[in-house]
């Protein structure tokens, strides 16, 4: 399996419980974006897969802190 990178950002909208994380996943050792990768917040049923930009948004009601994951197979 891959190393992967995740750049994230987090927004909130509108409702202060609302946000809004959103990033690119990158291979390790290339740098390269991963298309269609999975990412989902650990422990929920929120996720998604990356677009064919390496890239993803995942909007919900999430718990202060939160463990973001992504897999590539």
């Amino acid at each position: 399996m891959r190393a992967l990178y995740f750049i994230f950002l987090f927004f909130a909208f509108g409702d202060i419980t609302a946000q809004t994380v959103s990033g690119l996943v990158l291979e390790k050792d290339t740098g390269l974006p991963l298309p269609f990768a999975n990412v989902f917040v650990n422990n929920t049923t929120q996720g998604i897969a990356t677009d064919a930009e390496g890239k993803f948004s995942i909007s919900g009601d999430f718990p202060s802190q939160i463990e973001l994951v992504a897999s590539f197979v």
